[in-house]
Parts: C-alpha cells; structure tokens; sequence
C-alpha cells in the first residue's frame, strides 16, 4: 500500500539548492515531489500549500516529519485506521489524552498518551508522528488562512488540534499504543519542538487556543458521557 502523492514542502529561499542535493535528487526519480512554500509558514507549511491547491486538497491530507524514520506498517495502519472510520475521523500514530485541572489545561509534557483506538474528540494528535484528516478538514483550514501566526506560529499541533476539535472531530490513533518512531540522528539540533518548551512554546499556544467553553465541553470530568465511538 502506497499513497498517490508525496511532497516535501522546502522553504523558497533553499528549494533550488535544495533540489540539486543528490538525496533529493535520488528520490524525486522515485516519485518525491518537491515544493516551494514560504519560509514565514514554519512548520504548518506541511499543510498549508496543499489545503489552498484545489486539486490537492480534494485529497485526505496525511502529514509526516521529513526527519523521523517510521516502521514499515505506519502508513498502513493510518489508512486502515481512515478508511475504517469512513474516512470522517482524523487518525494518528501518536495520540495523547489532555487533562484540565483548576480551569486550565495541564502542562502538556505530562499528558499521558492513548492505549487504544478508540475515537473520541477530546483526544489531541502528535502530528509529525503521521497523521491523516478527512477531506472536508483542508477546507476548514483553508478558510481560516494564516490567523495561525498571531496565535501559534510555531505549533501546527496546537493550531490543527484546536481547529478539529471546533468542528467536532473524532480522533483515534492507528494502533493501539503509540507507533515505535524513531528520529534521524543529526537532525533534531534546531527542531521547532526544543523551541516550544519554553513559556513562548506549546503549553503558552494552547493557552492561546483554549478557551473555558472549549476545555468545558471537551475534558469536563463532570460532563454526562463521554465523547467517544468505535471505530
């Protein structure tokens, strides 16, 4: 099992340069395409081009890390997961379960991560971990524009989380414990995810993006049942 597509997004100022590195090379003649996009996008570029581009985007979006190495059946298990769920439901190989405490979330380090598959909407995907959405998602996104950069510039998860769980997603991850993903070694020096552990990070965005409805009608341990479904 294959996916049509690949595209590696490349910020415009590297892409030619980018283009003639002999590892590109080899796998653009195995069908790796390369695209521009621009650099200010930071890590929600991997999206953002293709929800805007209206042949791509009448695709389901799956999106992936470019220095992670991923075990042979993750891509597999994304789509049986996906197409099990109708292709309605956002489906991840790493999914972690928030928790509220005093009216705020709890820092987002100590979240625990899913032991099931199980699909609710108050799950929340690690999307560099492989992460597929269903189609009528790329046009919410692409409705909502680049607001992303006033609010979580650099957290696509915080920003792509919020956003589904606006429109009521269900969540699920792909297998039931989190897949064995394993990063490529030299390349996690300057990664965005060592930038937002700061007070500037993560847990400052979501605090941005969560508002007291959302964390009352997602992760109110008083709510009367919880939002889940089988997949």
């Amino acid at each position: 099992m294959r996916p049509s597509r690949i595209i590696l997004w490349v910020d415009t100022e590297q892409y030619e340069a980018a283009g003639q590195l002999p590892t590109l090379k080899r796998l653009v003649g195995r069908g790796l395409e390369l695209r521009s996009a621009n650099a200010s996008l930071r890590s929600h570029k991997k999206y953002f081009h293709f929800v805007h581009d209206s042949e791509l985007s009448a695709r389901p979006l799956i999106i992936a890390d470019d220095d992670l190495l991923y075990p042979h059946t993750w891509y597999r298990d994304l789509w049986e997961g996906f197409t099990a769920s109708g292709r309605s439901a956002v489906i991840s190989a790493w999914v972690k379960r928030p928790a509220v405490a005093d009216s705020k979330l709890i820092p987002y380090e100590d979240w625990p991560t899913a032991h099931d598959t199980i699909l609710r909407r108050e799950n929340y995907f690690m999307g560099g971990s492989g992460t597929v959405f269903p189609v009528s998602f790329n046009h919410v996104l692409a409705t909502d524009g680049d607001r992303f950069l006033s609010v979580a510039p650099t957290s696509d998860d915080a920003w792509l989380n919020n956003r589904a769980h606006r429109v009521g997603l269900l969540i699920g991850q792909s297998t039931e414990g989190a897949v064995p993903i394993r990063a490529i070694p030299g390349t996690q020096a300057q990664k965005l995810s060592n930038e937002n552990l700061g007070t500037s990070g993560t847990n400052a965005q979501l605090a941005k993006l969560y508002e007291s409805d959302d964390l009352l009608r997602l992760w109110n341990p008083e709510a009367e049942a919880p939002t889940t479904a089988e997949p």
